[in-house]
């Protein structure tokens, strides 16, 4: 299959895929399993985006309109030789891997009247989280949160989320209320 070429580089379109639903990252031009590097570009509202190869730093544009969707993962060939990922991510805000360990309710007071959970994605808009899968948590529904963060002063967020997605222990939410200075502590702990 013919790769096609965008200004200059040779992306694979075979492995243009949703980053959720990719079960590897794509192989060296060659089909060894060395892995390659990815470089992620948050590329949330852009028109265009420059890729510039990690080997030669020739950089060079691609326009954004064929890319549907929020994640991308694709291999891209320079002329110079080197093969390397590219992760797009149109998401409107940074979101940060974490461990943090916690616990949520349906009402007001998560700490006594709660369950476990652990943040593995944090932004200053949302969070992801996992759950026992015993608990039954909905799309929809209105969950008042807790969890410390792993700076160097512990601090502990409080909150009220709104459910957007669930997918088996696996839950997306939005921030709705945040304590008052849990919002100054957030903007800190995810430029760390």
């Amino acid at each position: 299959m013919d790769q096609p070429k965008s200004n200059g580089f040779l992306h694979d379109r075979a492995t243009l895929r949703n980053a959720s639903g990719a079960k590897d990252a794509p192989k060296t031009p060659g089909g060894d399993s060395q892995e390659l590097t990815t470089q992620k570009l948050f590329v949330h509202g852009k028109i265009e985006v420059g890729i510039t190869c990690p080997n030669c730093q020739r950089t060079k544009i691609m326009k954004m309109e064929e890319f549907k969707g929020s994640q991308h993962l694709f291999r891209v060939k320079c002329p110079c030789g080197s093969a390397f990922n590219v992760l797009l991510e149109k998401r409107a805000y940074y979101r940060k891997p974490t461990n943090l360990r916690g616990c949520y309710s349906k009402k007001p007071d998560p700490e006594t009247q709660g369950w476990r959970l652990v943040v593995k994605k944090l932004s200053i808009k949302g969070m992801g989280f996992q759950i026992d899968r015993a608990c039954s948590v909905r799309e929809g529904d209105i969950l008042h949160v807790q969890f410390t963060l792993d700076n160097q002063s512990e601090s502990v967020i409080r909150g009220k989320v709104i459910v957007r997605n669930v997918n088996g222990e696996d839950v997306g939410a939005e921030f709705l209320e945040l304590d008052p200075n849990a919002k100054k502590e957030l903007g800190f702990f995810l430029m760390a």
